[in-house]
């Protein structure tokens, strides 16, 4: 059964992705690079957030499991880092609150788009929405055109889905894509993806989002 979904979040960065930071109110804090004294306060914010994420519908391994499946990302110089250069994080009264990491192109991607993850803390407070904001805001402020922002999403995660939402379109040609799970004996029961949430574009993830589909 589906038990999440992926939006085709890929932004072409231009002049109409750029009006839309231009229009946002200044957040409250600073948003700047994040220092490499950072890094482990920027994975701390990672980690929690993935775990606060994922809580609901596939809940992660064990903290000191994530961090070091995860330490790569945040370690300087590595091949899977963030790019330093491009990412930013927002800061409250000295402490990082919320994140927006740009990596290193993919791959798979044949126009060479960047995936993009966004992360705050704590997960869903009131300040979420409008700190994710600013942190895209500041990334895409400082993108080149014609870069291809590849934005790491899933559809449950709705302060993030419902900014996205007043975001300039995304590029055309993307496809939803369902991550699905099947159950095994003793093991945990799936949690099916809530089918009310999924838009048209994505209606042929619901026959897959009921249980014991």
């Amino acid at each position: 059964m589906a038990i999440q979904a992926i939006p085709p979040w890929r932004y072409l960065v231009g002049p109409e992705l750029r009006d839309w930071p231009a229009s946002r109110p200044r957040p409250a804090g600073s948003v700047g690079p994040i220092r490499d004294a950072e890094r482990d306060a920027a994975l701390e914010v990672f980690l929690e957030h993935d775990t606060a994420q994922h809580a609901a519908w596939s809940p992660a391994a064990p903290m000191r499991w994530l961090r070091a499946e995860f330490a790569a990302d945040f370690t300087a110089g590595s091949d899977t880092a963030f790019d330093p250069g491009a990412s930013v994080a927002l800061r409250r009264d000295g402490r990082l609150v919320a994140q927006a990491l740009l990596y290193p192109p993919d791959p798979e991607d044949p126009a060479g788009g960047r995936e993009l993850g966004l992360q705050s803390r704590p997960y869903a407070g009131p300040d979420a929405r409008a700190d994710l904001g600013a942190c895209l805001a500041a990334v895409i402020g400082l993108a080149g055109d014609g870069e291809a922002l590849l934005i790491d999403c899933h559809l449950t995660e709705r302060a993030e889905y419902r900014m996205m939402e007043q975001v300039p379109g995304p590029a055309p040609g993307g496809g939803w894509t369902a991550i699905v799970a099947i159950g095994v004996p003793g093991g945990r029961v799936p949690v099916p993806l809530p089918r009310d949430l999924l838009p048209e574009d994505a209606a042929w993830i619901r026959r897959m989002a009921q249980a014991g589909s």
